[in-house]
């Protein structure tokens, strides 16, 4: 399914509807794509499986869902109040390449390590830049870097806290155990933003 949602996001994007963004293509695509992926089982099977995500899983997801939401509020809001404070001529970094893409990034896993969910720390940084096209994967890669580190050691985390909950294990315990992986592991984010950027 990943490959398919892969291929057919490129098709649409170079080939069927150039015109429309990637996120939207994405919206309309995944629910088609996940509905014939379950096809081939029958029509009364895909409707149970329809049914059974709508009334038992998406009540279950409704932290995951509240985060996101209101992380895309969070986003849009300081955007809307930065350029309201500022006319529109204020961004965080005049020129977002290596050095402020690997500032942005420490300094996200450095507040999730403070207690601050990582898609915040995302969400800010996103409401105080305006990326050219260039700069838009760039800006992805750190966003996804600084959140796949800063849920690991960031103590509030929903993956941590439901450990903490299950397995009765301290949230400063674990979050000490995994600070060597995620010094390893930003060690190699540093030299990917350095080759994404052609410092390599």
């Amino acid at each position: 399914m990943p490959v398919g949602m892969a291929a057919l996001v490129l098709l649409f994007h170079y080939g069927l509807t150039p015109g429309l963004s990637i996120v939207s293509i994405i919206t309309f695509l995944l629910p088609t794509v996940a509905l014939a992926s379950n096809l081939p089982r029958g029509a009364r099977w895909t409707l149970r499986r329809v049914r059974s995500h709508t009334l038992e899983r998406l009540p279950v997801m409704r932290g995951e869902i509240s985060l996101f939401l209101c992380a895309g509020l969070l986003t849009q809001g300081l955007s809307a109040f930065i350029g309201a404070a500022t006319g529109s001529e204020w961004q965080l970094f005049v020129h977002f390449g290596a050095p402020q893409a690997i500032a942005s990034f420490l300094a996200i896993v450095t507040s999730a390590v403070a207690g601050l969910h990582p898609i915040i720390g995302v969400s800010v940084l996103a409401s105080m830049l305006e990326l050219s096209g260039s700069r838009q994967t760039l800006f992805a890669f750190v966003a996804l870097a600084s959140w796949a580190v800063g849920t690991s050691v960031g103590p509030l985390s929903g993956i941590n806290l439901s450990l903490q909950g299950r397995y009765g294990v301290s949230g400063g315990v674990m979050m000490r155990h995994n600070l060597g992986y995620a010094a390893a592991v930003s060690l190699l984010v540093v030299a990917a933003i350095l080759v994404l950027d052609g410092w390599l």
